[in-house]
């Protein structure tokens, strides 16, 4: 709660556990942002607020294993960050077009030195870039390459457009969303 788009207060934090709870829901990841060179939550202050949120939804009946996490603006020293000490598992990858473009182009890349430090990258909501819904094949390389696919809710409902549904939706037909 309080920390960037997430909720605004304990007590917002603790009616969407409860609704999740309520959607069968049992594992939530606290994902804040993380861009180099900006002030961030420090991991402590994270991990104390998961913990202290755990504690309180608890207390009220709420049963979902909450871990710490983070979306990580990719930059190109991202490994070095990480073994620095931004060392939260997993995180969300948020790279820009123009990395990902390379990312998908390259075998040998970025992604890979990532993963190789024994890190799980999941791509953040794919669906918003246009490399990937003008050719699912980049999904599919990406996935086959051991990167986990992430959509966001809104984009299943349709809420961000019917093309954006479609593409979606064969995403998970296709088993491509982890």
């Amino acid at each position: 709660p309080g920390i960037d788009d997430g909720s605004r207060d304990i007590t917002e934090t603790l009616k969407m556990l409860k609704i999740a709870q309520s959607e069968g829901i049992t594992h939530m990841i606290a994902t804040p942002h993380f861009k180099s060179g900006h002030r961030n939550a420090s991991p402590q202050n994270v991990k104390e607020l998961i913990q202290s949120v755990g504690k309180e939804a608890a207390a009220q009946g709420t049963d979902i294993k909450l871990y710490q996490g983070n979306e990580i603006l990719f930059h190109d020293e991202m490994c070095e960050a990480l073994t620095a000490g931004l060392k939260a598992h997993p995180w969300l990858v948020k790279p820009n077009h123009r990395e990902l473009e390379a990312w998908i182009g390259h075998p040998l890349n970025s992604l890979d030195e990532i993963m190789s430090e024994g890190y799980q990258p999941v791509i953040a909501h794919v669906e918003r870039y246009g490399c990937m819904v003008d050719d699912i094949e980049n999904v599919r390389r990406l996935s086959r390459m051991g990167v986990e696919i992430q959509v966001n809710a809104s984009s299943i409902t349709g809420d961000t457009g019917k093309e954006i549904k479609k593409f979606v939706h064969k995403l998970l037909k296709e088993q491509l969303v982890d």
